[in-house]
């Protein structure tokens, strides 16, 4: 059992459901619900569920609910059921519009009493911004389960909220999945909730969960977040089955805590020679790790490998090679990565106002970008205009 002292969110004074009587535009001739207790399923739900699924996979959400709407208008309501009217749900886009016409339709259909259908309502008013109402569906349930506590549990925007809910998950018998711990210790940001954290660690090997490779990510995070290395890095080869987030997630962690760079670059060397993919962090991670190691010649290995996979011109991945480079003294590579970045953001330009002899020309090339900048900015500007004596342009 877990336990936490913290305020817990009133369920008190929700909103009660508003009439769903004027919201049916989306249905132009809406089935009546004996129809529904009339008509036999048939095989072609799943055809125009798989046709909807097909529709929001390619992201197109309005041809799905087209698909949807034409069943209904053709007078044919065997061809829905759940499944339908979840997909329904997920093409709504978070549009509470048409979130609340195919609530009301599902509540005349009788398709509301589906578990299936309450936690998708859930998901899209939360995804709308109305969480309260989420939460009264919530509270109606005779019966949630484990994915309804979890899809409430992502809606809460104050972590003590979410926290605490947990808890009464936890009291209610309901198991936790990998969902819940996932979304659970992404949340454990301070001290408190890394006690937390700890609490949930311990649960999720009592059942055989801390090996999963998303709550294994998720507990490399926790314990790098309070430097404890040791700890992630046992959490991380404890993972049978490794994707590219364990490493990034091992491997920014040891970069981040400032000692453990050699440590990071080995890990690297390592995910690339086991053939893992490849991203920005990946990237990121190892080239700020060869600056603190003061690596340059691997840092510029690794600069090859960016433009072999297309990261160079990525502006984090850019930033800290133009970093490296100038702290190597090596000015013209840094121009060169600083030229070649897609789109330069602040901390590309001000390292570069900072270290280089054409700051004046830069910081107005910056303006014309569009690029504002920032107190680190104006700093090395200054610091600049003094060292070179131009009072003018100061």
């Amino acid at each position: 059992m877990i336990a936490r002292h913290l305020k817990t969110r009133t369920l008190d004074g929700v909103a009660s459901p508003r009439s769903y009587r004027s919201n049916q535009s989306l249905f132009a001739k809406p089935p009546s619900p004996s129809s529904f207790d009339q008509s036999p399923r048939s095989n072609n739900a799943f055809s125009v569920n798989r046709s909807m699924v097909d529709s929001i996979r390619r992201r197109h959400p309005t041809q799905a609910l087209s698909l949807f709407k034409k069943r209904l208008q053709l007078g044919f309501p065997g061809d829905v059921d759940e499944a339908t009217i979840s997909l329904a749900l997920k093409a709504c886009s978070g549009d509470l519009g048409l979130c609340r016409q195919v609530h009301g339709f599902a509540i005349s259909s009788g398709f509301v009493s589906f578990t299936t259908v309450s936690n998708s309502l859930m998901n899209a008013y939360a995804k709308g911004g109305n969480f309260d109402r989420a939460l009264y569906i919530f509270e109606n349930l005779e019966r949630p389960d484990t994915v309804s506590w979890n899809t409430v549990l992502s809606g809460f925007r104050d972590s003590e909220d979410a926290l605490s809910f947990s808890v009464r998950m936890n009291l209610s018998g309901v198991g936790f999945d990998a969902v819940t711990y996932t979304t659970l210790l992404a949340i454990c940001l301070d001290y408190e909730g890394f006690l937390f954290g700890l609490q949930l660690h311990g649960l999720a090997i009592k059942f055989g969960l801390d090996t999963e490779v998303f709550v294994g990510n998720a507990l490399i995070s926790l314990y790098s977040r309070q430097d404890m290395l040791e700890h992630a890095r046992k959490v991380f080869d404890g993972i049978p089955s490794r994707d590219m987030v364990s490493w990034n997630a091992m491997i920014s962690g040891y970069t981040k805590e400032g000692s453990y760079g050699a440590e990071a670059i080995r890990l690297f060397i390592e995910m690339v020679r086991e053939g893992m993919k490849l991203d920005h962090v990946s990237f990121t991670s190892a080239v700020s790790a060869c600056g603190y190691e003061r690596n340059w010649e691997l840092g510029r290995q690794i600069h090859g490998l960016t433009i072999k996979v297309g990261y160079e011109k990525q502006v984090s991945v850019g930033n800290v090679l133009i970093s490296n480079y100038l702290k190597s003294e090596a000015v013209e590579d840094a121009k060169l990565v600083f030229m070649n970045i897609s789109e330069r953001n602040v901390v590309s330009w001000t390292t570069m106002i900072s270290m280089d002899e054409d700051a004046v020309s830069l910081f107005n090339q910056m303006r014309v970008d569009e690029v504002y900048p920032n107190d680190v900015t104006f700093v090395g500007l200054l610091h600049f205009i003094t060292n070179s004596n131009l009072v003018k342009e100061g």
